[in-house]
C-alpha cells in the first residue's frame, strides 16, 4: 500500500499503519484524491473488505476525530449488513 501511494502521490506527508487490525491512512486536507485512491487500493489489496473515509477535521485531534467517524461508519454498515465496500 505504501509503495502504491508513493508511486502515485510522490513524497507528500500521509501516514500509513495499522491500528487494530485495521489499515488506516492519515492524509493532510485536499486533495481528496490520496483518500480515494487509498480507499480503491485498500478494498483491492483485502479482497473485496469494507473501507469508511473519515471527513478533514481541523487541528490536531482531528485525526482521531476522523478515525472514529470512519469507524461509527464501519460500525453502521455492518449492522445494516452492507454489501458494498
Amino acid at each position: 500500500m505504501e509503495q502504491a501511494l508513493i508511486t502515485r502521490f510522490g513524497d507528500r506527508s500521509f501516514l500509513l499503519t495499522t491500528k487494530d487490525g485495521r489499515l488506516l491512512c492519515i492524509a493532510p486536507g485536499p486533495p481528496d484524491e490520496v483518500r480515494t485512491y487509498f480507499a480503491k487500493q485498500a478494498h483491492a489489496a483485502t479482497d473485496g473488505g469494507r473501507v469508511a473515509i473519515g471527513r478533514p477535521q481541523p487541528g490536531p485531534g482531528g485525526g482521531v476525530h476522523s478515525y472514529e467517524e470512519a469507524l461509527n461508519a464501519l460500525e453502521l454498515a455492518d449492522r445494516l449488513d452492507l454489501d458494498e465496500p
